[in-house]
């Protein structure tokens, strides 16, 4: 890595490489123990979609498409998928190529090459079905966890250094000095890239699975791709129907239940449809739970985002098991 690549390190996400992510782990049949219900669900579902294509953009293998990621856009899947639709007929052919590298290409996929321009037009309108169908229900609480993730890198790397960071992410990165080493067991040749100023992007992805992932510039500059912390609240339900809860009896319900929906981040927005308040009521609740050091709060693009604090998180604990062991 050149000096300019530590000042251009930056974070980001893409809701199109979950979507291809997924169906990839679909396809091979490796999903993760932690998605297999939202798998079996998602199988299902697949049915009334056009499975023939989606299976000849993301077959079983290691490669798989690059979708183009726009960090300017808050990463929103509807205008990767535009992005997509414009692809010149040149760029989707690479793309499936290197997909089917060494392998004889699905017929689906020989069709829509065939297509000409329209057929980058099928491909994004077959992500766009499989999204609304298996992902954009469970989004918020995906996209929760990975801005949760960043949030996290980012405090640990302005308290403790780029270092401790980047050494934090996988146990297959080290940073050592100027050099990022990614040691794959499964990889068996050795190989070096030079980054040249570019920066590198570091996401965390729902779906990358247990190792990490490297891409060496498709997207404009080294991505590194990796499994985020608190995976398995991706599919939880974070809504309380506890009674009798002493937390609620001292700070309203309203605020607790705010402080019980922000184990991960959440808007303002997001918490009123979720705990059916309006947002005027949730915005009074938020500034007072802030002001009493509660819940912390940052921007990312146009939304901001709210996240109880360790004091909040320790209260609710105490008050789930008030009779400790002495």
């Amino acid at each position: 890595m050149a000096t300019e690549d530590f000042t251009r390190l930056r974070f980001g996400y893409s809701p199109l490489a979950e979507a291809i992510g997924s169906l990839n782990a679909l396809h091979s049949g490796r999903v993760h123990p932690l998605h297999r219900r939202w798998a079996e669900d998602t199988r299902q579902r697949l049915r009334s979609l056009d499975a023939t294509l989606l299976y000849a953009i993301a077959p079983p293998g290691k490669v798989v498409l690059t979708p183009p990621v726009d960090l300017g856009t808050a990463a929103s899947a509807q205008h990767q998928l535009r992005l997509m639709a414009d692809w010149p007929p040149h760029q989707l052919r690479a793309e499936l190529e290197t997909v089917w590298c060494g392998r004889a290409m699905a017929t689906a996929a020989r069709e829509v090459l065939g297509d000409g321009p329209a057929g980058a037009r099928r491909v994004a309108a077959a992500l766009a079905a499989y999204w609304d169908t298996a992902l954009a229900p469970h989004w918020d609480r995906m996209r929760a966890v990975l801005e949760a993730d960043i949030a996290y890198r980012a405090r640990q790397a302005a308290l403790s250094g780029i270092s401790a960071m980047m050494n934090d992410l996988h146990p297959q990165l080290r940073l050592d000095h100027s050099a990022i080493h990614l040691v794959k067991k499964s990889t068996p040749c050795s190989r070096t890239w030079e980054t040249g100023g570019t920066g590198v992007l570091l996401m965390p992805s729902i779906f990358v699975g247990p190792d990490i992932s490297f891409d060496p510039g498709t997207l404009g500059s080294p991505a590194i791709t990796y499994s985020p912390r608190e995976l398995h609240t991706a599919w939880e339900n974070s809504t309380s129907t506890a009674t009798a809860d002493p937390v609620s009896a001292l700070m309203g319900k309203g605020r607790t239940a705010i402080l019980r929906s922000t184990a991960l981040p959440a808007t303002t927005t997001d918490l009123a449809r979720e705990l059916h308040l309006s947002g005027a009521t949730v915005s009074v609740h938020l500034s007072t739970l802030k002001r009493c050091g509660m819940v912390t709060s940052w921007r990312s693009g146009q939304r901001v985002f709210y996240q109880r604090t360790p004091l909040a998180a320790s209260i609710l604990t105490a008050a789930s098991n008030p009779h400790p062991e002495r």
